[in-house]
């Protein structure tokens, strides 16, 4: 597992659901990756992405409107980012 959130990042979040949140991605990405996942933030104007990049093969082009109608707002993308939508 790699770490690439800055030391310096501050979020006022509800820590249990960010916990979820990202404990099921990085469980996923140990679960489908090949060797490595990794964590990264930004923040740009007030804004702050979070991302969880794998290298495992990701969900199939035809699987991935089922993947994103299910109760989970996130979508994983080929080769292994998970995204969610703006409205998550």
């Amino acid at each position: 597992l790699e770490n690439g959130v800055p030391e310096n990042l501050t979020l006022f979040a509800d820590s249990q659901r960010l916990f979820q949140a990202l404990n099921n991605l990085v469980e996923n990405g140990i679960k489908y990756g090949v060797e490595c996942v990794r964590v990264s933030a930004t923040n740009a104007n007030g804004e702050l992405d979070l991302c969880v990049e794998d290298d495992g093969p990701g969900i199939p082009p035809r699987r991935a409107n089922e993947s994103s109608s299910g109760s989970s707002p996130w979508t994983r993308h080929a080769p292994g980012n998970w995204a969610a939508p703006a409205s998550a």
